[in-house]
């Protein structure tokens, strides 16, 4: 059997210590708990340490002893002899921080270990193996928190960061972060960055799950894709209809020319170099997701994560639909910061906006709306007219604006609701159904002012 714990790392701290006093107690105190020491009597020396350093005293041999003195158990670690012992075998301090960090990990695993015998007895005793996997990622959410720690930054690192972040932005032309593919949206948010939640809400027959498709399609990252609505054989068909310019209709009815086959052949070679993942079950709860996720970046290397959609998304069983979005967006918006990636989300508006002239969604038109305006870095709403008019007056629909298009076929706006780092606006596309894609929308098409 494996035994996750080593007597002599576990000394050379204590030892450390011992040798150099509070200054190494509180670069270790950052790291360990007095519970993460596999001995007894290592607990019992560092709980003595922590007691002396509370009292603003130093944590030397001699106070130690005396403290432990006190709480009757210096015979109990062996006496000031064994304190001696200690700190002949840690000649130096300097590797405090790393054998710390070994002790903290034995913990975790002995930790991982016991949980696992209560997993299998409460398993056999309920049987319910959804309630289970909840409860195991919630615990190994806990152990990676525990093993990240909290580190402080000095400002000064931060300035350097912020200087190199600004830097790139100048040679980027203000695209800081993972490429859109459209100019304009790029433009106004920078690209999408990590540890964002992104919103991306729209009606019913809006283009929410097309948009998704071009942002995957676009990004030049390896991208993961959970689709709880459509199947991934949908999505296939959506990428060959748009880079084969296919047109779709035709293309699901296997309507195919020679020229179509030859464009979608060559197609499929370039999809596959995209680095695309596709997982199309639909009753995945939120802890699948993260644990998915997880794994995806650790095997993969995944740069950015698209959910559709959220409203389909599974938490605990027995919570209102308000507390089961709420936990939703909160674990996205942790995922992203966890993972450092971006993290897009496809959401459901209600038909409130359905009642207004212009048809325009506002952010109160998010379902549940509550938690996920709180925790998104960006909530956009996608707006097609055409779906609502056939003959419009272009100036009464765009009334109050400087200009509009000639016509609404076409035509499609990603409108920015809500920002934490852009502000605010509306950002033309053009929607190309034939194909089932968003494309730029040419100045000569459309000059909206943002």
């Amino acid at each position: 059997m494996i035994s996750y714990s080593s007597v002599e790392v576990e000394q050379s701290v204590l030892g450390a210590i011992l040798l150099d006093g509070n200054e190494i107690l509180t670069a270790t105190r950052e790291i360990l708990d007095a519970e993460d020491f596999y001995i007894d009597v290592h607990r019992k020396i560092y709980l003595a340490m922590i007691d002396l350093a509370k009292a603003d005293k130093p944590v030397d041999l001699t106070l130690t002893a005396e403290k432990l003195k006190e709480k009757k158990e210096l015979s109990k670690i062996g006496g000031p002899l064994y304190l001696t012992e200690l700190m002949s075998k840690t000649p130096i301090s300097a590797n405090v921080v790393y054998h710390a960090r070994i002790v903290k990990d034995y913990s975790i695993k002995r930790q991982i270990v016991i949980k696992t015998i209560q997993w299998k007895q409460k398993l056999a005793e309920v049987g319910d193996s959804e309630m289970i996997l909840r409860e195991m990622q919630k615990e190994l959410d806990v152990f990676r928190m525990s093993k990240s720690g909290n580190e402080y930054v000095a400002l000064k690192d931060i300035l350097e960061e912020t200087l190199r972040e600004l830097e790139l932005l100048h040679e980027t032309g203000g695209v800081s972060g993972i490429p859109t593919g459209f100019i304009d949206i790029d433009r106004h948010i920078g690209g999408l960055h990590g540890g964002e939640l992104i919103i991306v809400a729209g009606r019913p027959g809006h283009g929410k799950s097309v948009f998704a498709k071009d942002l995957m399609l676009n990004c030049g990252v390896p991208s993961l894709l959970f689709s709880l609505e459509m199947s991934s054989t949908e999505y296939g068909k959506r990428q060959l209809s748009d880079l084969g310019r296919v047109d779709f209709k035709l293309l699901r009815l296997g309507l195919i020319g020679s020229d179509d086959w030859e464009r979608i052949a060559k197609v499929c070679t370039e999809i596959a170099e995209r680095n695309i993942f596709v997982i199309d079950e639909p009753y995945l709860d939120i802890y699948r997701i993260e644990a998915i996720t997880s794994r995806a970046k650790s095997r993969e290397n995944i740069g950015l994560v698209v959910i559709d959609y959220l409203q389909l998304v599974k938490t605990d069983r027995g919570r209102s639909r308000e507390e089961e979005v709420a936990g939703v967006s909160k674990h996205l918006k942790n995922l992203a910061r966890t993972l450092d990636i971006p993290v897009v989300c496809i959401c459901q508006l209600n038909r409130q906006c359905e009642t207004r002239n212009d048809k325009r969604p506002q952010l109160s038109d998010l379902r549940e709306s509550g938690a996920i305006e709180q925790d998104a870095d960006i909530v956009a709403a996608l707006y097609r007219p055409e779906q609502y008019f056939e003959d419009v007056n272009i100036d009464m629909l765009f009334k109050g604006c400087s200009s509009k298009p000639a016509s609404i076929d076409g035509y499609a706006e990603f409108n920015i609701l809500k920002g934490r780092n852009v502000r605010v606006g509306t950002i033309p596309l053009t929607f190309q159904g034939q194909f089932q894609r968003f494309a730029n929308y040419s100045k000569e098409q459309i000059n909206v002012p943002f």
